[in-house]
């Protein structure tokens, strides 16, 4: 299967700050979704995932469009907001959950948020064993327009969350 451009689709970047770090994720979108309906999905994923993490902050939003190499800030109103609690230590800097799916043409796609705080003993979290992922699932696969795959077609995202150790904070959180 031939790669596709990054820039295929359109493209919201959610910039947060998680346990002391900045990080950023993306959700594909549809040139259908505006800015406000985004930032209703957005206040929808994380108050499902919310009970599973510490304080994540909505720092900015950027719209990329489709075909273009840059981003934009935009308003969604969810700037500012604060999803999640608890007092993280900086050890809990690396530890994130991936959501995971594959589109119809065949191409994965998911999704990584840091600042999770909940068991990490066998790394995958499923959808029966936590009602907060599985609202999170639900919420993805219920937004028409948004977390699409870089085809641009909606994925099946997989029943389970992996629970990561991202190396690159692990080194940072060591020196």
């Amino acid at each position: 299967m031939a790669p596709l451009p990054a820039n295929s689709t359109a493209q919201y970047f959610v910039d947060y700050s998680a346990v002391s770090r900045e990080h950023t994720f993306g959700v594909r979108v549809n040139a259908l979704e505006s800015p406000a309906q985004f930032g209703a999905h957005l206040h929808s994923f994380l108050l499902a995932v919310s009970p599973e993490t510490y304080p994540i902050t909505v720092n900015v939003v950027r719209f990329q469009a489709a075909g273009t190499n840059f981003s934009s800030p935009v308003t969604t109103g969810e700037e500012g907001t604060i999803f999640g609690t608890g007092s993280p230590t900086v050890d809990q800097a690396p530890f994130a959950i991936n959501f995971r799916g594959r589109t119809p043409g065949g191409r994965r796609c998911g999704l990584e948020l840091f600042g999770y705080k909940g068991n990490t003993s066998g790394w995958r979290v499923t959808d029966a064993e936590n009602v907060n992922i599985a609202a999170t699932h639900a919420i993805m696969v219920a937004a028409a327009n948004a977390w699409l795959g870089i085809d641009g077609l909606k994925p099946v995202w997989y029943p389970y969350a992996n629970v990561v150790h991202n190396a690159y904070w692990q080194r940072k959180v060591r020196a």
